[in-house]
């Protein structure tokens, strides 16, 4: 929920690649934050591969 909530500080569910997230074993509003914490976690990814961990731990301060 915490990379969910940053999702939406950062605008970018909205301009995601639309596909709609399962909802057959989860409530819809957890299917949502699931695909919002995944795309934080590829932003640190691509961060990761980019920079190496400590660009991670530079850009993780926005986590907070």
């Amino acid at each position: 929920r915490n990379m969910a909530r940053l999702c939406d500080k950062w605008d970018l569910y909205e301009n995601r690649i639309h596909i709609d997230p399962p909802t057959a074993l989860e409530s819809k509003e957890d299917a949502i934050n699931h695909v919002k914490g995944t795309i934080i976690e590829a932003i640190y990814g691509i961060i990761y591969l980019e920079g190496g961990i400590d660009a991670v731990q530079v850009a993780a301060i926005n986590l907070k």
